[in-house]
């Protein structure tokens, strides 16, 4: 084994060591998120923002049936012409 594999290996079982706690961590909320950023972890936001719905349905349409394959083809409801 070479050096390099050697320092790869050792590389490889610190992180396999470490994740666990880095996952404790990263998500419990009680530690404080200034502390997270000392240790070089990113902060992350507590909740996500909603998606909202879109306003439009797309319009899908059947342009060709094969043998065993179908052409679709969808657009958007507002902009039928501009098609994907």
């Amino acid at each position: 084994m070479t050096t390099i594999d050697t320092k790869n290996a050792a590389r490889d079982a610190a992180r396999a060591a470490f994740l666990p706690v880095i996952d404790h961590i990263r998500h419990h909320r009680e530690i404080e998120t200034s502390a997270k950023e000392e240790l070089g972890m990113k902060a992350r936001p507590r909740r996500r923002a909603p998606i909202e719905p879109p306003d439009t349905v797309p319009v899908l349409s059947l342009v060709a049936l094969g043998d065993g394959s179908h052409t679709l083809r969808y657009a958007d409801e507002r902009t039928p012409p501009i098609r994907r």
